[in-house]
């Protein structure tokens, strides 16, 4: 069954992302956002907690950005760790703090990966994302146990259309959307301020 968009939770007119200004951004402003944020080191916390039973040797950290996520994780869980991005300058960034992991620019609406890891994350990306159906399904193309998304659910505020968000998530829509590409839920944790502003979900082949 296909929904469709709700007014309460989709922008009508949201802004399209700034690919440039995305990808000089991680000089400056997005890399301290994602490393010192608030929202950025609890999400890290939260996905500490989830993943640290699950039996995974491979990793990938898709939308990884400048590396953050990935250098936490590997401190307190061992295994072979990738990342992906569109940006150029994010990765050259993540590169430099993780020069053991292995990183890949990556557009999830133009294709996937070849090959697949026992666990895939995704952060703060599918709300950026028009065509989040086919990021989806290229995401689930790249799983081979778990995948793991957190992203926005509940009404939207004004300024995140400045900053390229074109929908937070309706209560169980993100479930409904990662399900129909056969993987199956195992996990929902919805945590914030108003009434879970955020949303992080496991699912499983």
């Amino acid at each position: 069954m296909v929904t469709q968009p709700d007014p309460v939770t989709t922008a009508t007119q949201a802004a399209p992302l700034d690919l440039a200004g995305y990808d000089e951004g991680w000089d400056s402003k997005w890399t301290d956002m994602r490393r010192h944020g608030p929202t950025g080191r609890h999400l890290r916390r939260i996905i500490s907690r989830v993943i640290a039973d699950l039996p995974v040797e491979t990793v990938l950290d898709v939308g990884c950005g400048e590396g953050s996520l990935i250098q936490s994780l590997r401190a307190g869980k061992p295994a072979c760790y990738s990342g992906a991005d569109f940006s150029e300058s994010a990765l050259r960034i993540a590169r430099k703090r993780t020069p053991e992991s292995e990183f890949f620019r990556l557009d999830l609406t133009e294709g996937a990966l070849d090959r697949q890891f026992d666990l895939v994350l995704c952060t703060d990306v599918v709300e950026h994302i028009e065509d989040d159906r086919t990021a989806i399904a290229n995401l689930a193309r790249m799983t081979g146990k778990y995948l793991l998304v957190a992203t926005m659910q509940g009404r939207m505020r004004a300024f995140e259309t400045s900053v390229g968000h074109v929908r937070n998530y309706r209560h169980g829509e993100l479930q409904e959307k990662i399900a129909a590409t056969g993987l199956r839920i195992e996990r929902v944790v919805e945590w914030g301020f108003p009434s879970s502003r955020r949303f992080t979900a496991t699912f499983w082949r």
